[in-house]
């Protein structure tokens, strides 16, 4: 409010008075409420807008940094006072009000009604808080987040997530590959942790566990069915304790997409948890579909070697992301119905985020083209389940010139397998399936019917055929996991690297015949599969691609697709076409391409399962707060302060403003410890008035007057300023009053 007269009711409206400067409410179906206002002068009803709801949940915590009556300088002014109120409202949705029908104006014309109990004015003061306790240091600020451990369970909701660099390196370091207990960098774990009191941290550890917990076949937490079309979530709670055992719990049950900040003022920090839908799952998931960021970072980025093929939406093979709403209904009333092969997967991303990341150059495996010139098998659609079995997870992949991060992995043929034309003149792959080009007649998404290589692509005479290593690897952030990475190259393609069993994609994009892309050396992250319903298409974390190698062998056996090839491909999780940008050397520096996106929380269970777990596998996290607390009585930051203690307005006429607030009969010295002794002398030497402080305020409000009481002659004056035991200031002021001339 403008100033502490303010009344909130009759002023609301008014801009020049009141400005809001933060809403919360509820996540619902309500957005914005409107209330109708008889006009005399017309005898119409207007209406006015009481509300414009943000719509994503209860948030108690929030930040004020601009001063919004001032038009020259957004910022707050230190020792300026503010004034602050808080209004609660309702909606009442009974009976409601048409302004444009006569016969309803009988109806209800107040849907918002604000709460009038409680409503008090709030002064807050701007200073610096190093003055306070004979002296703070305070080594946190609002909004940090501490690093969370996850100990137990897996899933991270709508939070974008990133493992601390000792994790990946534990993960990097060999066998098996993974950590059990994940420990995430600030501001990127699994719960949103938030510090809302830096001077009010003690230091402690914490753990926080999900109780009152239902899950479900797959391990999702809160839910009671193991279908997708039929999740039914229930709310959970949790609770949370320090290291002495003292415990608090959940204010409200955790449900499905309702975002609620709970407080814990004694601690200092606020707890914000929400469960969520799957990435990619029909539109589940209300945020992006689940999609939450994705970055593709050089080392050195002056040299951006790396390119991708991009989505577009033509007829033709670079259309090669396939969701949305594209649907070719023409010709379905003729006997051959409609062509189908660039129709989207409707209904599990509308909007289309999937077919925008990193502008069109990344997708789920399950969401590409499976049909000609596809990068994925044909009928992945029917047999991955992307939400339940297969999720998808937020995933870092790493290209580097390091070798010995580098992953022995399965590369596939990418030649297409033969074609033919109906007598509609729709192209189909013929059956049974022949490819007459590839090297050995490899069929496409088959295992490279060529020597296994080493890492400098000799042959590396192990007697296998179709493995070599990728120059990088792949790690799961949600899952705390390496991953394996399978790549495929056009054995046909011999000028565009396609022969030699290495990746090292070229800049070229396309012929007279057919697409190049690079000699097709497709990358494909595998995840770590969650089928627990047919364990048989569960391919591991990062094996060395065995797994894979198996079924792929198996199927270069029995030539059957749903027992073999199926279960190799069952756990592809992201894939992209890669180009090298012909300006820059191939492998110039490391690249890392990070995609984040939300997973349910869930229980460990099978291969996630802790030994000797605390909370029977249910989420766990800890975090401590060791290092963030304040610390107090510090004698060389009040010796510092000292500089910095002043008094303003100086020079002062009677109706100064200073941060646009007019100092009508007094001063202040301003970033002064709690304890004190001011002494203000005329120009004489005359001590006029002496002031002891010994109060939490980091000012003196002086108002002009000697030591009896008299207001004060024009002049200058001296001002001592003595901090006991830290040190002194001496302050020259002068000060002028119209009605002392």
């Amino acid at each position: 409010m403008q100033n502490p007269e303010v009344n909130i009711f009759e002023d609301k409206h008014n801009p020049e008075l009141v400005q809001q400067i933060f809403q919360c409410d509820i996540e619902d179906s309500v957005r914005m409420i409107t209330n109708f206002y008889y006009n005399p002068d017309n005898e119409q009803y207007t209406p006015v807008t009481d509300v414009i709801g943000n719509n994503e949940g209860i948030s108690h915590s929030f930040a004020i940094e601009k001063d919004y009556f001032t038009t020259d300088n957004d910022s707050l002014t230190n020792k300026k006072d503010y004034y602050y109120t808080v209004l609660a409202y309702g909606n009442n949705k009974t009976m409601q009000f048409n302004a444009n029908n006569i016969d309803n104006w009988f109806g209800n014309k107040n849907a918002y009604i604000a709460g009038e109990n409680n409503v008090k004015t709030y002064t807050a003061t701007p200073h610096n808080p190093g003055l306070d306790n004979y002296g703070t240091v305070y080594n946190t600020e609002y909004g940090f987040c501490p690093q969370i451990t996850m100990t137990e369970g897996h899933g991270n909701a709508n939070q974008i997530i990133e493992l601390t660099d000792e994790c990946i390196n534990e993960i990097m370091s060999g066998s098996p590959c993974r950590v059990e207990s994940r420990t995430y960098k600030n501001a990127k774990g699994p719960i949103n942790v938030k510090i809302i009191d830096p001077l009010n941290i003690p230091a402690d550890n914490y753990t926080l566990k999900f109780i009152d917990v239902s899950s479900n076949s797959t391990g999702i937490v809160g839910t009671v069915s193991s279908e997708l079309s039929e999740l039914a979530y229930i709310p959970f709670n949790y609770c949370i304790y320090n290291s002495a055992g003292d415990t608090v719990y959940s204010d409200f049950s955790i449900s499905y997409d309702q975002n609620y900040e709970q407080l814990f003022p004694d601690w200092g920090f606020s707890i914000d948890i929400t469960q969520q839908n799957f990435a990619g799952a029909k539109d589940k998931n209300e945020y992006q579909n689940g999609f939450l960021q994705a970055e593709m970072i050089f080392d050195n980025p002056d040299k951006p070697w790396l390119d991708f093929i991009k989505d577009q939406e033509y007829f033709d093979e670079y259309n090669w992301i396939r969701v949305g709403n594209y649907e070719n209904k023409e010709g379905e009333l003729t006997s051959c119905g409609s062509d189908n092969s660039y129709n989207d997967l409707i209904s599990w991303d509308d909007n289309e985020y999937y077919e925008n990341i990193l502008e069109g150059s990344w997708a789920p495996y399950r969401f590409t083209n499976s049909l000609k010139y596809g990068v994925s098998l044909t009928g992945a659609r029917n047999f991955q389940n992307i939400a339940r079995y297969e999720p998808l997870s937020s995933v870092d992949l790493v290209i580097t010139s390091d070798q010995s991060k580098w992953t022995r992995c399965c590369v596939v043929e990418m030649h297409e397998n033969e074609w033919g034309t109906d007598e509609c003149g729709f192209e189909n792959q013929l059956s049974p399936i022949e490819n007459y080009l590839s090297i050995g007649n490899a069929h496409k998404f088959s295992l490279r019917q060529s020597p296994s290589v080493d890492k400098d692509g000799n042959p590396d005479d192990s007697g296998t055929h179709g493995m070599s290593w990728f120059p990088g690897y792949a790690i799961d952030h949600r899952t705390g996991e390496r991953l394996n990475i399978v790549f495929g190259e056009d054995s046909w393609m011999a000028s565009e690297n396609g022969q030699d069993m290495k990746w090292n994609t070229t800049s070229s994009i396309e012929s007279t015949h057919e697409p190049l892309w690079g000699g097709k050396h497709v990358i494909y992250i595998m995840g770590n599969n969650q089928n627990f319903a047919s364990e048989a298409y569960n391919a591991p974390n990062y094996d060395e691609c065995q797994f894979i190698y198996e079924n792929l062998l198996a199927y270069e056996e029995s030539g059957i697709e749903t027992m073999t090839l199926n279960r190799a491909w069952a756990s592809a999780m992201w894939c992209a076409i890669p180009l090298q940008n012909s300006e820059f050397e191939f492998m110039a520096c490391d690249v890392t391409i990070k995609l984040r996106v939300a997973t349910p929380y869930h229980k460990g269970m099978f291969e996630f399962e802790v030994e000797n777990p605390e909370n029977d596998n249910n989420p766990v996290f800890k975090f401590s707060t060791h290092g963030l607390q304040a610390q107090t009585s510090q004698s060389d930051v009040l010796t510092d302060a000292l500089d910095i203690i002043n008094i303003v307005p100086n020079t002062y006429y009677w109706g100064n403003h200073y941060g646009n607030f007019t100092y009508d009969n007094y001063v202040r010295i301003i970033n002064l410890p709690k304890v004190s002794e001011i002494s203000i002398y005329n120009s004489s030497g005359y001590l006029i008035r002496k002031i002891t402080k010994n109060d939490t305020n980091s000012y003196y409000q002086w108002d002009l007057t000697d030591k009896i009481g008299n207001q004060i002659a024009n002049g200058m004056y001296i001002i001592h300023i003595e901090v006991p035991g830290v040190g002194e200031k001496v302050l020259k002021w002068f000060g002028s009053n119209p009605a002392n001339q």
